[in-house]
């Protein structure tokens, strides 16, 4: 694979990679809300660990290169 296919794929992965952070924010920031507005259960403590833990994974996942 030449140097012009390599940029192409990783600015393809790295865009992959923003969308799902953008995802995990969004559902983490509905969770939030919830919260603030329920009382908080096991569940909902537990989903956005959840969420919060697939950031770190998907933050720190290597792009190829």
């Amino acid at each position: 694979m030449g140097t012009r296919e390599e940029i192409v794929l990783f600015c393809s992965e790295f865009d992959h990679q923003v969308d799902e952070i953008k995802t995990i924010y969004r559902l983490l920031e509905e969770k939030v809300a919830k919260a603030k507005t329920e009382s908080v259960s096991q569940e909902l403590v537990e989903s956005i660990g959840y969420w919060l833990h697939n950031l770190y994974f998907i933050r720190y996942r290597p792009l190829s290169i």
